[in-house]
């Protein structure tokens, strides 16, 4: 009567050395996960090519550290995919011979390039990326880019917050159908595909819009100011770096002539405006329309960073492109997540992820979703310039203007 019961004891005996043989055979069965340049046993690298020393320095001084950071936290976390993330940062100073080179150089040590800042450095460098299959991170929002697979842009694009910025002026009664806007724009992605966005919104909202294409060499734009006031204008829009916005202002005020300016708030930002000698009329009249969560805005994922930041960077000042850089590589962390579960590490597999990532919310952008040919966001913020941490402040939003349902992406 004892046999049946011995019987059971060998069969799970022999059952309890086969599961785990069985386990273990499976998991030797899983591919081995393909990679390329960039990728190691142990590590990713990505590139970082910025602007430490030219026109948008003040931007490019803290978005590599703000990445750096995060990569530092999510390394002390363990990692991805078994490896850690480093980073190879050079400084461009805003010529583009200079990223040629550096991109040349870093291109076969890289998975992907982090950011990259700057018209005309972007215009340099992708074409050379693409050929490469390197993705690239554009720190810009142009939507001329949107059909390159290899480029990521994070946010709503430039001419999408120009539309966005526009709707929010019409909704205030600032302009009315009948006036004129005047327009300052860099030539370039920046300003040329602002400038698209602001034209549309114009032609929508009735307005009548008069524009001065510049480059960043001119610094004083008195003159094109000087123009807007004998022509009427009720609003100003820009596409340029913070130095000429600085100069609309003190034009505005020297002329004694009082009307609100808009610009995208990636390049025409910087936290320090309420400091400057502009900081008045700045805090009178400009308005940013942006994708980014201004840094006293009170979501949990902002106030969190704003106190790491502060600790570790404190000597750098609160700024509110800090969220965007840390956006950024949370998108990247997201798609390498997908890359490794696709047993994919390779340039090819990298986009293809980043392709993949939905609906990413963060408490630090408007949610963002990557798919080839659109924007990764459609939606601003609202910001005013403060005298508070970060220099600037939600008004409203995150607002997505009606219009944008006509507007078609170059």
């Amino acid at each position: 009567m004892k046999r049946p019961l011995l019987g059971w004891v060998a069969v799970l005996a022999v059952f309890a050395v086969a599961v785990p043989v069985a386990l273990a055979t499976g998991e030797a069965r899983k591919p081995p996960i393909k990679t390329g340049p960039g990728v190691t046993s142990k590590t990713i690298t990505f590139g970082v090519i910025t602007d430490f020393t030219g026109p948008f320095a003040a931007a490019g001084k803290v978005q590599a550290p703000a990445a750096q950071m995060y990569w530092d936290d999510v390394n002390a976390a363990g990692g991805v995919c078994g490896r850690k993330v480093s980073l190879i940062v050079q400084n461009h100073g805003y010529n583009p011979q200079n990223a040629v080179s550096q991109y040349q150089q870093m291109q076969p040590k890289v998975l992907a390039l982090q950011q990259l800042l700057g018209s005309p450095v972007v215009a340099a460098v992708l074409p050379l990326a693409t050929k490469d299959h390197v993705i690239v991170s554009v720190a810009g929002w142009s939507s001329f880019f949107l059909k390159n697979p290899f480029t990521v842009t994070t946010g709503a694009t430039y001419d999408i917050s120009e539309i966005n910025g526009l709707q929010y002026f019409a909704n205030k009664g600032f302009v009315k159908k009948g006036d004129n806007i005047g327009m300052i724009y860099f030539a370039g992605d920046l300003g040329e595909n602002a400038l698209l966005g602001a034209q549309y919104a114009a032609d929508k909202l009735g307005l009548n819009l008069t524009g001065f294409k510049i480059t960043p060499a001119v610094q004083d734009v008195s003159t094109q100011v000087a123009s807007f006031k004998a022509k009427g204008v009720k609003a100003i829009v820009l596409a340029v770096a913070p130095g000429q916005v600085i100069s609309v202002a003190n034009a505005e005020k020297a002329l004694g002539y009082n009307v609100p300016i808009v610009g995208p708030g990636g390049p025409t930002y910087i936290p320090t405006y309420p400091k400057t000698p502009a900081g008045a009329q700045l805090q009178k009249e400009l308005y940013l329309s942006s994708p980014i969560v201004a840094w006293t805005q009170k979501t949990p994922q902002m106030q969190a960073l704003a106190k790491e930041w502060d600790r570790k960077h404190g000597d750098l000042g609160p700024d509110g492109t800090v969220p965007w850089a840390v956006s950024q590589g949370q998108v990247f962390l997201k798609a390498l997540k997908i890359a490794c579960a696709k047993r994919d590490l390779t340039r090819e597999g990298f986009i293809r992820a980043i392709h993949a990532v939905r609906n990413l919310k963060n408490g630090l952008m408007t949610p963002l979703s990557y798919t080839v040919g659109k924007p990764s966001g459609t939606s601003d913020y609202i910001q005013r310039i403060a005298d508070v941490p970060g220099g600037a402040q939600t008004v409203a939003g995150p607002i997505r203007s009606p219009l944008l349902a006509g507007y078609e992406l170059p």
